[in-house]
């Protein structure tokens, strides 16, 4: 396994095991380096621009790719278990408890769900105007609607 720090996965990693200090007590420790995998490239186990990070309930972590248009699935040592495409430039990504995985493409102003096995399920939402639909409220370009200064 490389240590090599190409992917910003090792802190992401490290962070998700630090549970949160008690109320009163000692400070918690320091996050500490866990292990890192992958470099540059397209194929199996490489990434390409890599955005979105969630962790399943059973440690399995699915990365976004921006550039390489997937999502990749590994287990909790950073071996792949699988690969599926998604929507041009996915960013956002979350697993549900039943397995299916949420990624929301950016610039696209939606949402697709993918089954556990990787295959397109649904979309919703689309994209929007950069026009003030009331005040204080403005629906960007290809995206949600935010909360703007009027």
């Amino acid at each position: 396994m490389s240590r090599l720090p190409s992917v910003a996965l090792a802190a992401l990693l490290a962070a998700s095991r630090v549970l949160p200090a008690p109320a009163a007590g000692p400070e918690p420790p320091p996050p500490q380096f866990l292990l890192s995998w992958g470099k540059k490239g397209q194929g199996k186990g490489e990434f390409r621009s890599p955005i979105g990070i969630a962790i399943d309930q059973d440690d399995r972590v699915y990365v976004t790719e921006f550039h390489n248009n997937r999502v990749q699935k590994f287990d909790g040592e950073g071996q792949v278990l699988a690969s599926f495409p998604v929507a041009e430039h996915p960013g956002g990504i979350a697993v549900d408890r039943d397995g299916n995985v949420y990624v929301a493409p950016l610039l696209l102003g939606k949402v697709c769900v993918y089954g556990p096995d990787g295959h397109f399920v649904r979309a919703w939402g689309k994209p929007g105007s950069w026009h003030s639909t009331r005040r204080g409220t403005c629906t960007p370009p290809r995206g949600p609607r935010v909360a703007c200064r009027s």
